[in-house]
């Protein structure tokens, strides 16, 4: 552990706490303030800054995303948020969406994406994502910003972090394959990250269908070969709007 940067959180493990007990590391955090904290939250992100540095984040945040309404139209606002409980990976994975125009809530649902080996954190929120985009596609083309505080799904959308290997390869690339098609019908799409305490309402979402014993989860997302031959049938018809269609009728979200 020690010399650990965590990737997701910037936050750096510089030696251990005994004091404290077992698996206790003090920790710099991003904004230079010395902290200490137990591994595993450490570990899987659960630990994201001091606290003081969360505070000015969310400050900065917020004026960034104020500027970024006073610079043009507000368009649409969307969350997300994901969460496999009881353990992280291996748990029930469950996402929370909300979505918002200027006068009324669009969208406001949570759902299960699926349970075991195969989850973490990380897939269901891509599967939130995922939802919105697929909601994005029964509107005529706009503006849309997209929250979200997860740094791994965000910076992978913004294109800052490569797409690796890991439990959500299969449903990140999928994401991207509709966010690229839903540009090229004209939509304005944005992500922003935010901290935790800013998106509360979409946390507390996610995890409502986890919590249910008899939840069941949604189908399994569409093979390599089907959106090889979507994406081949895109480029060949004259008619987007039919090739959206039958894409989006193998994304089961829903």
């Amino acid at each position: 552990m020690i010399g650990r940067t965590i990737k997701t959180t910037r936050i750096t493990v510089l030696r251990a706490e005994p004091s404290k007990g077992q698996d206790w590391w003090v920790c710099r955090c991003p904004c230079g303030r010395e902290f200490v904290a137990h591994g595993w939250d450490v570990r899987h992100g659960r630990t994201r800054n001091c606290g003081e540095y969360g505070e000015h984040v969310a400050e900065q945040s917020q004026r960034n995303i104020s500027q970024e309404a006073q610079s043009e139209e507000q368009g649409i606002l969307a969350w997300f948020d994901g969460a496999c409980t009881p353990i992280n990976p291996g748990g029930a994975a469950s996402f929370g969406v909300i979505i918002k125009d200027d006068r009324a809530v669009l969208l406001k649902e949570h759902g299960l994406f699926g349970k075991g080996s195969a989850m973490s954190n990380n897939v269901p929120e891509y599967a939130g994502v995922l939802r919105i985009l697929k909601y994005l596609a029964s509107r005529p083309p706009g503006r849309v910003t997209i929250h979200g505080d997860s740094n791994l799904v965000i910076n992978q959308l913004n294109g800052k972090w490569r797409i690796r290997e890991g439990l959500y390869l299969s449903i990140a690339i999928e994401t991207k394959e509709l966010l690229a098609y839903l540009r090229g019908l004209g939509w304005q799409i944005n992500f922003y990250w935010i901290p935790r305490e800013q998106n509360e309402e979409c946390d507390a979402l996610s995890k409502i269908t986890a919590d249910k014993p008899d939840s069941k989860p949604f189908k399994s997302q569409p093979k390599q070969s089907q959106r090889i031959q979507l994406g081949r049938k895109a480029m060949a018809s004259s008619s987007c709007q039919d090739v959206l269609a039958e894409m989006l009728a193998n994304v089961t979200l829903m």
